[in-house]
């Protein structure tokens, strides 16, 4: 098994990027969205008020089986569908993720850069139309895809790579995430775990509104609180999809002797735009992908069309 070395990384440009970070108006109009969508009463008003301002005008024209599929989710969670992508859509991926940069956040956890604009497999996944059903059924609005990633956890000898404590996610007032393995994952590759029915029923502990993004919850109080059986593990082949409201408690496994690579997006109805998912990979996306979308993935698409008549780009 060949040893992963991230490069060296300087606390001094970790620092001065953060500073960096903190003056700028989209850092605080997301830090508000995160902080404001933990109070259930604000919630609830948002996402009526967005059912009104955003229809799902396709609703009615969804198979009676994506119902279904939003009612177990809303009852447990999570939705599994093993081999979503076959084999061959799943090595296209990877060829073409290949050919990206990728920085370490960790000295485990390897992130691709820009894979939008240099993945056109990953491109049509951040608008697939069953993703767009599915998430705009479960919000109750046209969902747009807000934030994207792909990565790998490496093997780490038991060490923390940041995405292996507990948490509850909330990257927006109400969204779901999409998941898929682009590596068959066994429980030595640091399979995903979910807790079921934590997304609505939870101790005070798994978030505050105060603490509204990366809180990490501990494992012991959660154990009290929830049996053995509801927590989920996630063994599964190459180009599974998982469905996961992550308001609910999860976590990554670390790797122990093999690498876990994995895609998702996360739908919901306002960008994050630290993701560089709108006003950059997605923006310098040709004409001509967009010329071959659909109505329904254009609505969802808005923002990025509007950035880019506004930066001449159409």
């Amino acid at each position: 098994m060949a040893t992963v070395n991230p490069p060296a990384r300087s606390t001094a440009g970790r620092l001065l990027r953060y500073a960096g970070k903190l003056c700028t108006y989209r850092h605080w109009e997301r830090q508000a969205v995160r902080t404001f969508s933990q109070i259930g009463p604000l919630r609830g008003l948002h996402n009526r008020l967005y059912h009104s301002l955003r229809p799902y005008k396709y609703a009615a024209s969804c198979p009676p089986e994506y119902s279904k599929i939003c009612d177990q989710i809303r009852k447990d969670g999570y939705y599994l569908i093993p081999n979503f992508l076959d084999r061959a859509a799943v090595e296209q991926i990877r060829s073409e993720i290949a050919h990206c940069e990728t920085k370490y956040f960790t000295p485990y956890w390897e992130s691709y850069q820009q894979v939008a604009s240099a993945s056109p497999s990953v491109a049509r996944l951040l608008v697939n139309e069953f993703f767009i059903d599915i998430a705009s059924l479960y919000i109750g609005a046209h969902a747009r895809p807000i934030t994207y990633g792909v990565w790998s956890t490496h093997p780490s000898q038991g060490f923390s790579n940041g995405t292996d404590t507990w948490h509850s996610d909330r990257g927006d007032f109400h969204w779901l995430l999409f998941f898929i393995y682009l590596t068959d994952v066994d429980a030595d590759s640091g399979p995903h775990i979910f807790v079921r029915g934590s997304h609505v029923n939870r101790p005070r502990e798994c978030g505050r509104w105060w603490k509204p993004l990366g809180h990490r919850i501990d494992e012991a109080r959660l154990r009290e609180y929830f049996t053995d059986e509801e927590f989920q593990k996630f063994c599964l082949p190459a180009g599974s999809l998982i469905i996961e409201d992550t308001f609910g408690v999860h976590r990554g496994t670390p790797a122990r002797t093999k690498t876990r690579t994995m895609f998702e997006v996360g739908y919901g109805l306002h960008p994050q735009w630290e993701s560089d998912l709108w006003v950059g990979d997605m923006g310098r996306l040709p004409n001509e992908y967009y010329a071959g979308l659909s109505e329904k993935q254009l609505r969802s698409l808005d923002v990025v069309l509007k950035h880019r008549r506004r930066n001449g780009s159409t």
